[in-house]
C-alpha cells in the first residue's frame, strides 16, 4: 500500500555506492527467503528501474552469481534448505527475465553446462 512512498524515499537517498549492497540485500535477504513477496519485490524493482536503470542489472547479476554459488556447493544434494533457496532464486530469476520476455544469456548462466556438471557430480536432485 505504501509502494509509492517507499520508492520516493529510496530514490531520494540512494547513491551508486549503495547499489551493490541494496542488490545483495534484495536477492539474499528478501527474494531468496521470502518467495511469497517476490511479486511485490519485482513490482518495486520495475518502479525503481525507471529512475535507476542500473539497479535491475545489478540485481540480475547478483541473482545469477548466487545461483552459481548454490549450484557449486557440495551440500546442495543433502540440504533441503539450500535446495529451497535455489528454487526461490530460480523463480526470482524467471521473474526478472523470462516473465518480461528477456532472455537468460548463455554467457551469464549456461544451463546446458549446469546440467552436464550436475549429472557428472551427482547433483541432479538440485
Amino acid at each position: 500500500t505504501n509502494l509509492d512512498q517507499k520508492e520516493r524515499d529510496l530514490t531520494g537517498s540512494l547513491s551508486n555506492a549503495h547499489m551493490p549492497w541494496l542488490s545483495q540485500y534484495i536477492v539474499i535477504k528478501r527474494a531468496s527467503q521470502e518467495a511469497n513477496y517476490q511479486a511485490l519485490y519485482l513490482q518495486f524493482l520495475d518502479r525503481l528501474d525507471k529512475k535507476i536503470p542500473q539497479l535491475a542489472k545489478t540485481v540480475l547479476t547478483v541473482s545469477i552469481d548466487n545461483i552459481r554459488t548454490l549450484m557449486s556447493d557440495d551440500k546442495i544434494t543433502t540440504s533441503s534448505s539450500l535446495r529451497s533457496l535455489l528454487k526461490n532464486l530460480g523463480s526470482w530469476l524467471g521473474g526478472l527475465t523470462l516473465s518480461k520476455n528477456k532472455p537468460i544469456l548463455q554467457r551469464n548462466l549456461d544451463f546446458k553446462q549446469l546440467l552436464l556438471d550436475a549429472y557428472d557430480k551427482g547433483r541432479l536432485i538440485a
